[in-house]
């Protein structure tokens, strides 16, 4: 991120330089709201949830994806920064990223019922653990990476409009 500059555009050739697929689709979010994903990084899907994925990436037939980034044509660094982390996490296997913990996180976030946990296995239950613990840390990731960035540019916007920092 630092090499990045806190520049999208940046961030975007990393992905592609690492053989990232990236989507940039015009109303990302309304699009994949249908479909229950939201923008940034998007873990491998089988089925008709990759069939919807591969008609809005590409316009195509599939029933298979590659991980992958989808963002909205107006690139937002922040998500651009949760998706960098949740790939670089998956690419050191770290747990959490299989399709059916993911499944199971995104259910759990539309609904958060205390009678979906109480359906789930162990082994579902310690799936779903990791992939909430990946997504909380790729949160703390931007924030901590933003706050550090924000103050940062406040002192230097401070000593560039004022008469320099006091000392």
């Amino acid at each position: 991120m630092k090499k990045c500059k806190n520049n999208p555009e940046l961030v975007v050739e990393y992905f592609k330089t690492n053989n990232v697929p990236i989507y940039t689709i015009k109303n990302a979010d309304k699009k994949l709201k249908r479909i229950n994903e939201k923008q940034g990084f998007i873990t491998q899907r089988h089925g008709l949830k990759a069939l919807s994925l591969n008609w809005i990436i590409a316009h195509k037939l599939g029933l298979k994806t590659k991980d992958m980034i989808i963002t909205d044509k107006e690139l937002d660094i922040y998500i651009l920064m949760n998706a960098l982390y949740k790939w670089y996490s998956k690419k050191e296997d770290m747990e959490g990223f299989d399709e059916k913990s993911q499944c199971l996180l995104r259910k759990f976030n539309e609904k958060n019922e205390d009678k979906l946990i109480k359906r789930l296995s162990i082994p579902e239950i310690a799936g779903l653990r990791n992939a909430i613990a990946r997504d909380v840390e790729a949160i703390d990731f931007v924030t901590t990476y933003s706050k550090e960035n924000a103050g940062s540019k406040k002192a230097l916007e401070k000593m560039q409009t004022d008469d320099g920092a006091n000392i």
